[in-house]
């Protein structure tokens, strides 16, 4: 089973706005339609924590104040082992070969790369990183080629269907060791996977995490501060630090004064 390109989420780490800028244009030119952009390693692996990103493109130079590419690169093969790495960079000397030679990735360009070798090579990739995702030991199933649902397992042997859509929030719960899904219709649903596990294996544009116990679904936000999210049950949903930068990237904020 092979996934469409649109489907396959995809983070450019580049320092230099205008390199970024030119690689996510080839990407959407691609038919890839989930593109998220990071200057630094930092903002990258915070995108990759609260969206589940399955192709990583990064430039080796990140700046002075941040790990490097490669360093970067090795963090996501631990830490996002599914995540496929390709690099995109200036640097082709023969001490960063040898350190790339030490962390997985796909592909390794130089730049200026033209836009057909681009294309054809990420194609390649794009075939190889397509494939199902099943996970039976958990009550919870996500099929990759149903992207508007989540599949969970009741007490029968049949899977109940929930729409994305039909998520208002899902949250953890600590004393029962699992999570509930709350439906924007007031119906809830219990399922003993873990919040970090659904993060990593939903990926949704609706779905974000803004706290360790909470994923919304931004769609289902009727107002919002620097701090907490309302939700359109009138639910606050405190958001944590270290997700404030990612929330306030989903949102356009316009001050009246």
């Amino acid at each position: 089973m092979t996934l469409n390109k649109k489907d396959i989420s995809i983070i450019v780490v580049e320092d230099d706005f205008v390199a970024s800028q030119t690689v996510s244009g080839y990407l959407r030119k691609f038919g890839c339609s989930s593109v998220h952009c990071a200057m630094n390693a930092g903002d990258a692996l915070r995108i990759m924590q609260a969206h589940r990103i399955q192709m990583a493109i990064i430039d080796i130079g990140l700046g002075k104040n941040s790990m490097d590419g490669v360093e970067l690169a090795r963090v996501i093969n631990k830490r996002f082992p599914r995540c496929a790495v390709v690099f995109l960079t200036s640097y082709f000397d023969g001490i960063t070969l040898e350190r790339v030679a030490n962390v997985r990735y796909e592909a390794y360009f130089v730049k200026p790369v033209g836009e057909r070798e681009f294309y054809v090579n990420l194609e390649l990739i794009f075939r190889k990183i397509s494939q199902e995702y099943i996970f039976p030991r958990e009550n919870i199933i996500i099929r990759e080629n149903v992207r508007d649902a989540i599949f969970l397992k009741g007490a029968s042997k049949f899977y109940h269907r929930i729409s994305i859509s039909d998520i208002l929030y899902i949250k953890a719960d600590k004393d029962a060791k699992g999570i509930d899904f709350f439906l924007v219709d007031g119906r809830s649903y219990f399922s003993y996977a873990k919040l970090a596990s659904v993060v990593e294996k939903v990926q949704h544009p609706d779905l974000l995490r803004v706290h360790r116990s909470y994923v919304v679904n931004l769609r289902h936000v009727s107002s919002k501060s620097d701090r907490a999210l309302i939700m359109s049950d009138g639910r606050n949903i405190k958001i944590g630090p270290t997700y404030r930068d990612v929330v306030d990237r989903c949102f356009w904020v316009l001050r009246s004064k």
